[in-house]
């Protein structure tokens, strides 16, 4: 089965607009699966990010589909300084402690409910 495990969020200062979801996802099947897209009610959208350095500049991208799979078998890991879902219009700030609510969707194995723990790494 597909799994997703470790979900943590990193708390926000009030008044951010932005926020940063991380978890491990071990696809135990042997059929490949992606990332397709994820909904929060802490935010108005979230968008599927990595981060590169591109000319020397640590930047965020939105993430390529080759990016979203998950292998048969193998893990997908967002983590800082990666792939990530990054919450965008913070209807309230992270703040440690709480957890926060995502709901992440996957081509094959549908809709998996985190409760993603607001914590500093």
């Amino acid at each position: 089965a597909l799994e997703v495990t470790d979900p943590w969020a990193r708390p926000t200062a009030p008044g951010a607009e932005m926020g940063a979801v991380y978890f491990v996802v071990d696809n135990g099947t042997d059929v490949d699966d992606a990332l397709v897209a994820a909904t929060s009610p802490w935010c108005d959208e979230i968008e599927l990010h990595t981060t590169d350095t591109r000319d020397g500049v640590m930047s965020m991208y939105p993430a390529t589909d080759e990016q979203l799979v998950v292998p048969a078998g193998g893990e997908l890991v967002a983590e800082p300084g990666g792939l990530h879902l990054m919450c965008v219009g913070l209807t309230r700030p992270i703040v440690e402690g709480e957890p926060v609510a995502v709901t992440v969707s996957f081509a094959t194995a549908g809709e998996v409910v985190l409760s993603a723990a607001a914590e500093h790494r």
